[in-house]
């Protein structure tokens, strides 16, 4: 009546069966896990560049030490804020400055730094009397050249001064020298250094790996230069000015678009080649300095810049990407992480392109629209589901790349400019004149391929007096052409504030 259940051993189909599936849905989900969850990293060596930033071996640490210690002699010795300007905009922005004392006012005014006021001390710097006025206080009452008619025809006679200056020294040029000794000394430590790396990252730049040179540091260097040249100590003028030249040179090749070399050698070189006091010598030492700061910036890769754009990204989907107020938390997390898979999957099919690509190669395709590099920053601006974090938007319109290619091309057109004044002075102390033409006298020192270039990249404008050179990031022939010319706008307006730096005066 009751059929009894049949027991032992399973069947080996079974037994099959249970098998691969214990060993089978492990390998799917690793599988999928590996293909959707797990994508490779943007920038593989993220962690051991912090690690080394970290370490003894980075002289980020030296250059931030030299800037804290320039801050204060720039406070001590050279700071001008008893001078006061308002930018009013009925004046088509130009700035007005008024001279009353600055300490009776608000102290919600603004006031311009010492690189501002520069032009109000070139014709000292013209004469070689920088250090004798700059030293005594001396400011002009009106918006007006700082140069006295009576200082003009006789340059020997003593600066006066009817205001007591904000500090008085007991020797104003041999303090600051000496205090500047320990500025020196750690841009030298920073320059000679195995890794400059910067760090911990700055949230509030628009890229926050760059490394800047401050402006107290450039105007403790271009002081330094002045005065030393104006007493006769040639050797240290020159060790100041390869020093902030190499540690500007650091800076460009540790960052995305830093303008420290801009920076550099508007203001450094364009006024140190003011002064009279320069020997023949002098002139040929800074041309060499100069072609071997070329040389290093001419042949530094692509791929290196391309390398911090990854870095920068890394760092924006780990820290940037933890916050938006317009998305929720878990929208963020979606976000991040399917755009960092999409990123991430671009790169592991094409992006050894980055590491094999020229500046000139890079420049047509970014900048006009065409070429690999552009087809794969259009590949990844289709895939990615949102600008999220900001770095993804700098990254896969292009704004990262062609800020490299800018930043690169007036880099190097300053240093070519900074040749050119050089090789201007020294023909006119030789020859009791400047040169007639600018192609003729760059040829020997720099190849005619350069020269092509440069001149492609600036023009010279021939004024009463003056000998003014223009530079551009693009060249002006082709600018049209430039499907993203709308992000070079503002760039180029920015530069017009550059030329009257960079003016020699004809006779």
């Amino acid at each position: 009546m009751f059929r009894a259940k049949k027991r032992g051993l399973r069947s080996l189909r079974s037994v099959f069966l249970i098998v691969v599936v214990i060993f089978l849905i492990p390998l799917i989900v690793a599988v999928l896990v590996n293909n959707y969850f797990s994508p490779n990293p943007i920038y593989p060596k993220y962690d051991e560049v912090i690690e080394i930033s970290k370490s003894s071996e980075n002289g980020y640490i030296y250059f931030t030490s030299a800037e804290v210690i320039a801050n204060r002699i720039y406070s001590n010795f050279i700071d001008a804020s008893y001078v006061m300007y308002k930018p009013l905009s009925a004046d088509k922005g130009r700035f007005l400055f008024d001279f009353d004392d600055a300490r009776l006012k608000s102290p919600s005014h603004n006031y311009p730094h010492f690189t501002s006021l520069l032009k109000m001390n070139r014709d000292y710097i013209r004469v070689g009397l920088f250090a004798k006025a700059f030293s005594s206080g001396l400011t002009p009452k009106k918006n007006e050249l700082a140069m006295p008619k009576q200082l003009q025809n006789n340059p020997d006679n003593s600066v006066s001064d009817n205001r007591n200056p904000s500090i008085i020294w007991v020797d104003w040029k041999s303090e600051i020298l000496k205090s500047s000794e320990e500025v020196l000394s750690n841009i030298k430590k920073a320059n000679e250094s195995k890794y400059f790396i910067k760090y911990p990252f700055d949230k509030k730049q628009s890229s926050p790996v760059d490394v800047k040179i401050c402006k107290a540091l450039i105007s403790v260097a271009l002081v330094n230069c002045l005065v030393n040249v104006e007493m006769g100590n040639y050797t240290k003028a020159m060790e100041w000015l390869e020093e902030i030249t190499h540690l500007a040179l650091r800076c460009y090749e540790n960052s995305i678009a830093s303008e420290s070399v801009i920076e550099v050698v508007k203001t450094v070189y364009a006024y140190l080649l003011l002064s009279p006091c320069l020997p023949k010598w002098f002139y040929s030492d800074l041309v060499c300095s100069l072609i071997e700061t070329k040389e290093k910036l001419f042949t530094f890769p692509f791929y290196r810049r391309f390398e911090l754009i990854l870095l920068e990204m890394e760092y924006g989907f780990r820290e940037e990407g933890n916050d938006n107020r317009r998305m929720s938390r878990i929208e963020q997390i979606f976000n991040s992480f399917a755009n960092y898979r999409v990123v991430s999957k671009q790169l592991e099919e094409k992006g050894d392109l980055f590491l094999k690509a020229s500046w000139d190669e890079v420049e047509r395709s970014v900048l006009r629209g065409e070429g690999r590099v552009w087809n794969f920053l259009i590949n990844t601006r289709d895939a990615i589901f949102s600008y999220y974090p900001h770095s993804i938007w700098s990254f896969s319109s292009g704004d990262y790349i062609s800020r490299t290619v800018m930043n690169r091309n007036l880099s190097l057109v300053m240093i070519y400019t900074a040749i050119l004044l050089a090789l201007c002075k020294q023909y006119e102390l030789l020859n009791g004149r400047f040169p007639n033409n600018i192609e003729e006298t760059l040829r020997g020192v720099i190849s005619d391929e350069e020269i092509s270039w440069f001149l492609k990249h600036s023009s010279a404008v021939n004024e009463s007096n003056k000998l003014i050179i223009r530079i551009y990031p693009l060249k002006l022939s082709e600018a049209s052409k430039y499907l993203n010319y709308r992000l070079f706008k503002g760039y180029m307006g920015y530069l017009y504030s550059y030329f009257d730096n960079l003016e020699i005066e004809l006779e």
